[in-house]
């Protein structure tokens, strides 16, 4: 046995050159298998990292409380404690999960002195240490902290006393008494947009929506929850959010903290408390790009690890072909079958096990890249059963292809191998072509058939194994071809060329394999730069601008008024989404500040020019918005009346809130003024008209004939009653009104109206129809329609016309609804109609000239920051996403594939090189010209390379044009179909450059063999 072993060592010693190949292609083997179950295990934590790393804090929050009448609902030490059972019983939900903070507010009318306003009172945990604080932070009851802001609109001081009124949980019910509190301190919020903060509004100083009469003060902070339960009857919120620890959540656990989650909330539910939390939907998202990754890296590793044990395969049956003497002579001194076997097999067997460690470090190694350069920050290579298993199985399977290829060359007989001509392709090669013909048609069938199921990802590397056989059959008849045209021309280069190339079979493998290879790294490629073009594409469609916070607001034009404020340049822009359901689906309404939408917007295959055109289709010129306060006076000379129950009124409309009818008298005949007072409009109120009908009472007619002389108002006046553009009767809001107007000096108004609503004369400050931006058609029966009716701000639908049709609108996408937020605005709240603040989402879009500073400068006026979003960063996180972690691998395997590819080349010049020179220096002695061997080995390798690198690139191709359109290029679940071809093909042409040099470069190195070819080698005898 050690004899056996010196044997085998010192022939591995005498063939270093060959034994390290043998070792390089089987460290790459073993390698690959242990990199495909290390990077998948890597690729699926990274993308469960970023999922929840990346999705806002609001999402991945677990909230647990209750909101309700205070008296009825759990105080929060019972809160506190129901998390502390969950969290004893869960272990994997209390590792995962951060430090809670627990709160509660109830919302009331604070007053000082003679002046007040509506807030919130609130305790939050810890909040002094997030606040920058004049004088004391409270520390008991009867204490409390107001804003800085605040103070100063009231003229508050430290030390002044403020009562609260506490508004009731229902109408019915009874509010309690006031409660007074001593300020001991001011406050300014170190970081209004902080995690801290969570998604609670603080911080809204301004004009309350609800009550436009109410100032609302920035919330007012209590250290203890008892003060805000003072009010039995009042509606309280206590909750208890609980921020997820994103890098804390490992692959195994994230089922179990999906399941807890669900558990906690079904036993939380029977104690009155509830849990909100977006967490459970966040890790199923995960959970799904986790499975599409286990369903195409380890389909795409397959053709690799096949390619690399063939490579094995191919390297052994060469060195096994040049030892054919050696075995020969073990033969005739009477080795047997079995110890011929061992002699022959033990070095190359001994050379895989070798390879196994040096391949999983190499695998791991390989993983460990992997993770810094393109997976998540922080994504651990961890060391688990199946990379040992892999590795494992990646030496056995190398071991099996040594053990085939020797064993094929240890069945022939002594004299067989004692020959020295190439032995030829047997029935049962031909029988494995066969085998492999069949499942690449059954791959290809599969891939026409449904090309979304896994077995339709081997699509590729089938269309590039049927291009590697052609292409070596296609060489094999050239050869042959051009031998026999050679001989009959007297071409010696010809002859030499084709003789070498077809009695050589192993010529037509590398063939094989170079075509595979240049197949695979070309559709690696294509798939790579389509891939990133996309994803570029989706980010900026996605975004729609280069930043995108996502905010709370009152109302859109405290929004508008904010964002101009924080950004006089107009380098942002307030935006306000909706989102009704249309079909089957839900269409997406997007709301924009559109003067600023050129500087603003990135609008894919738009120009600025192109954009401010649109923007300018948006917002039609109409008449100038009037702001009215206090009162109003309206001059009208009345020709005739039906009776003295004729009202005369304003309509008004306080920002965002519903237009108010504010009675201003009863008409008379004659020239009169009418005066009334507008309530609710010190800060200002929008004129919309005025309206004329009963104050109320039977549904008697209503007629009266009058001119409008004047109408004045808090130093506002309307002169112009001649511009017919300026009036129009309002049909819509009362129907059965007969109201026909002329303009002139003065306005002449007919009305005569059995309808119960008063008859309108709207000031047309607004478009009777939005203009709007449509993709996906109009949203109605008939698609191409340029006028229909739908919701937009408003809650019931209004009138659109169609000023453009596009492919894609900016954070829109193929179905959407893009107009002007400020003419939105103005036609709902003449409507009386402006949605639920609930149901719109407000946004602020920033262009690259935006200040530094603006989530600053919108929470200094009172404009929250949940959420930020970027256009870089969205590619970030794409370039993250699962499907470019398989593209990644994709381009891997195909470079790893061309390197393979490129050692076979070289082994088919060096091993057996011997017998070449002995070739070549024959020739040469024979009167061959050096010039004519050079011409004749160029042109085999030119044939060989050439061949294999027009089919690679045409199967790489093809591959790419067939599989591409059904592959999800950005996101899991995301659309397919959209192949983005002639963007930055980058990869593309780095691989087909880097193809061209290594071939070139084999080629010089084939070609140095020819200079060791002399004369002296024949007399040597070694071949």
């Amino acid at each position: 046995m050690s004899g056996s072993i010196t044997v085998m060592l010192r022939g591995i010693r005498f063939r270093a050159g060959r034994s390290l190949l043998v070792l390089l292609i089987a460290t790459i083997a073993t390698a690959s298998t242990v990199a495909t179950a290390a990077y998948l295990r890597a690729a699926q934590q990274s993308v469960l990292t970023d999922t929840l790393k990346y999705a806002p804090t609001s999402q991945t929050s677990v909230v647990v409380g209750a909101s309700g009448v205070s008296a009825e609902i759990p105080e929060l030490d019972d809160t506190v404690k129901s998390i502390d059972r969950a969290f004893a019983d869960m272990p994997v939900l209390a590792k995962n999960l951060g430090t809670p903070i627990a709160a509660a507010d109830s919302d009331g009318f604070f007053t000082v002195g003679n002046s007040g306003g509506m807030a919130f009172l609130a305790y939050r945990q810890n909040v002094c240490a997030h606040l920058i604080i004049v004088g004391a932070c409270p520390s008991t009851a009867g204490q409390v902290l107001v804003s800085s802001r605040s103070a100063a609109r009231f003229g508050l001081k430290v030390g002044a006393q403020i009562s609260v009124t506490f508004k009731a949980a229902s109408r019915s019910g009874t509010p309690a008494p006031p409660a007074t509190s001593t300020i001991v301190g001011l406050y300014a919020p170190r970081n209004a947009n902080e995690a801290y903060w969570g998604g609670n509004s603080y911080f809204a100083d301004g004009d309350d929506a609800e009550s436009p009469t109410q100032i609302r003060l920035d919330t007012v902070f209590t250290p203890v929850e008892s003060e805000i339960r003072k009010a039995a009857t009042a509606s309280v919120d206590v909750h208890v959010e609980i921020p997820l620890r994103p890098n804390a959540v490992i692959l195994d656990e994230a089922p179990t903290l999906a399941a807890d989650l669900a558990k906690y909330a079904a036993s939380a539910a029977a104690e009155g408390i509830s849990i909100n939390t977006g967490l459970i939907t966040a890790l199923a998202s995960a959970s799904h790009s986790e499975h599409s990754l286990s369903t195409t890296i380890p389909v795409v590793a397959v053709p690799l690890i096949v390619l690399c044990l063939f490579v094995l395969f191919l390297v052994v049956t060469a060195i096994a072909d040049e030892r054919t003497p050696e075995f020969g002579l073990a033969k005739l001194r009477g080795y047997g079958a079995g110890r011929a076997s061992r002699f022959g097999m033990a070095e190359m067997f001994t050379l895989i096990v070798l390879a196994m460690p040096l391949g999983a470090i190499l695998g791991l190694g390989l993983t460990a890249v992997a993770t810094r350069v393109v997976l998540a920050s922080g994504t651990p290579v961890e060391l688990r059963w199946p990379i040992i298993v892999a590795a494992l199985g990646g030496m056995i399977a190398g071991i099996v292809a040594a053990w085939l290829a020797t064993r094929i060359m240890l069945r022939r007989g002594v004299l067989a191998l004692l020959r020295r001509v190439p032995s030829r392709t047997g029935w049962r090669a031909g029988l494995g072509v066969g085998i492999a013909i069949a499942f690449v048609a059954s791959a290809l069938v599969a891939a026409f058939l449904n090309k979304k199921s896994p077995i339709a990802l081997l699509a590729a590397p089938s269309i590039a194994l049927i291009a590697g056989l052609i292409a070596a059959r296609l060489m094999a008849v050239i050869a042959s071809g051009q031998l026999r045209m050679s001989t009959r021309q007297g071409r010696v280069t010809g002859i030499l060329a084709g003789a070498w190339l077809s009695r050589q079979p192993g010529r037509s493998r590398i063939v094989a394999v170079l075509t595979v290879a240049v197949a695979l790294l070309i559709f690696g490629s294509i798939g790579w730069d389509v891939g990133s073009v996309a994803r570029s594409n989706s980010a900026v469609d996605t975004i729609g601008a280069d930043h995108v916070y996502t905010v709370l607001a009152p109302y859109p034009s405290a929004l508008e008024v904010a964002v101009r404020k924080a950004d006089p340049t107009g380098n942002s822009m307030a935006v306000v989404r909706v989102r009704p359901f249309y079909g089957a689906g839900y269409v997406e309404e997007i709301g924009v500040d559109s003067s600023a939408m050129s500087k603003v917007v990135r609008w894919r295959g738009k120009t600025a020019s192109q954009i401010e055109s649109i923007a300018s289709a948006l917002r039609p010129k109409t008449a100038p918005e009037l702001s009215v306060h206090d009162s109003m006076t309206v001059m009208a000379d009345v020709t005739s009346v039906a009776s003295n129950t004729v009202a005369i009124s304003a309509l008004v409309s306080a920002p965002g809130s519903p237009p108010v009818a504010e009675p201003l008298g009863v008409l008379k005949e004659g020239r009169s003024s009418y005066t009334g007072l507008l309530a609710g409009c010190q800060q200002g109120c929008r004129f919309l008209g005025i309206s004329i009908g009963r104050p109320a009472g039977p549904s008697a007619l209503v007629k009266a004939e009058l001119s409008i002389m004047s109408i004045t108002a808090g130093g506002a006046s309307v002169h112009d009653f001649s511009n017919a553009a300026l009036w129009r009767p309002a049909s819509d809001r009362a129907p059965d009104a007969n109201l026909s107007l002329t303009p002139g000096p003065a306005l002449g108004v007919t009305l005569s109206s059995t309808d119960p609503a008063d008859a309108l004369i709207a000031y047309q400050d607004a478009p009777v129809s939005l203009p709007v931006v449509v993709s996906g058609g109009s949203k109605t029966n008939d698609r191409a329609t340029t006028t229909f009716t739908f919701p937009a701000l408003g809650a019931d639908p209004s009138p659109m016309s169609v000023v453009d049709r596009v492919a894609q609108i900016p954070r829109g996408g193929s179905d959407s609804v893009l107009f002007d937020l400020n003419t939105a605005s103005a036609i709902a709240e003449r409507t009386g109609t402006l949605a639920d603040p609930t149901n719109l989402q407000f946004e602020v879009w920033a262009g690259p000239g935006a200040p530094a500073n603006l989530v600053d400068k919108l929470g200094s006026a009172g404009i929250a920051v949940l959420g930020t979003s970027s256009i870089n960063d969205d590619l970030a996180q794409l370039s993250r996403g699962a499907p470019t972690l398989s593209m990644w691998f994709y381009l891997f395997a195909g470079w790893l594939a061309l390197l393979l590819a490129v050692g076979v080349v070289l082994l088919g010049a060096f091993v057996g090189a011997d017998t070449r020179i002995y070739e070549y220096a024959s020739l040469k002695v024979a009167g061959v010209r050096p010039a004519v061997l050079r011409r004749a080995v160029a042109r085999e390798y030119r044939s060989v390379l050439g061949i294999a690198l027009i089919a690679g690139v045409a199967a790489g191709v093809a591959a790419a044009a067939l599989m591409l359109p059904s592959i999800q290029l950005v996101s899991v679940g995301g659309a397919v179909g959209d192949v983005p071809y002639g963007g930055r093909m980058v990869a593309l042409y780095a691989s087909l450059i880097a193809t061209v040099i290594a071939m070139a470069l084999v080629v010089v190195l084939a070609m140095r063999v020819l200079h060791r070819a002399k004369p002296d080698r024949l007399r040597d005898g070694v071949r």
